[in-house]
C-alpha cells in the first residue's frame, strides 16, 4: 500500500501546486491589467447619465420629425413625377398624331405641287372698264367688272 499512498501523495502535491501557480499567474495578470487601463476617469453619475438621455430622446424625436417632412416631400415629389410622366406620355401621343397629320399635309402638298406643275399655265385676264362720265355710280366702275374677272380666271373663255 505504500505504492499507492505515495501516489496520493503526488497527486495531491501536484493539485496544491497546481493552484499555487494558477493563483499567482491570476495575481500577476490583474496587476498587469490594472497597469495598463488606470480608472483615472471617474464614471458620469446618474444625475449626468439622465441627462444625456433625455437630450438623446429629444435628438431622437427631432430627427424622427425630419424624417417624416423628408418622406412627405419624397411623396410629393414621386406624383409630380408621376404627374409628369403622365403628361409626358399624353403629349408624346399627341406630337406622333400630329406628326402624322404633317407627314399627310406634306404627301398632299407634293401631289398638288406635281399636279400643278403637269398642269398647263393658266393666263387670267382682268379687264377693267373706264371709269364713267358721271360720278353718280359711286365707285368708279360701272358693274360687271368682278363678272368678268371670275368669267376669265377659269381659263373658259379663252
Amino acid at each position: 500500500m505504500s505504492n499507492l499512498s505515495l501516489r496520493r501523495s503526488v497527486v495531491a502535491t501536484s493539485v496544491v501546486a497546481s493552484l499555487i501557480v494558477a493563483a499567482f499567474t491570476i495575481s500577476l495578470a490583474a496587476s498587469w491589467t490594472a497597469g495598463s487601463a488606470p480608472l483615472g476617469d471617474r464614471p458620469p453619475d446618474t444625475a449626468q447619465l439622465i441627462a444625456q438621455l433625455q437630450a438623446e430622446e429629444a435628438r431622437a424625436s427631432d430627427l424622427a420629425a425630419q424624417l417624416e417632412q423628408v418622406t412627405a416631400q419624397s411623396d410629393e415629389l414621386r406624383a409630380a413625377l408621376q404627374g409628369a410622366r403622365t403628361k409626358a406620355d399624353g403629349d408624346a401621343a399627341t406630337a406622333d398624331e400630329l406628326a402624322g397629320q404633317l407627314e399627310a399635309a406634306r404627301a398632299k402638298l407634293a401631289a398638288l405641287q406635281a399636279q400643278l406643275a403637269a398642269a398647263p399655265p393658266a393666263v387670267v385676264t382682268v379687264t377693267r372698264q373706264a371709269p364713267a362720265a358721271t360720278a353718280s355710280a359711286g365707285s368708279g366702275y360701272e358693274g360687271g367688272g368682278e363678272e368678268a374677272e371670275h368669267e376669265h380666271e377659269g381659263g373658259e373663255g379663252d
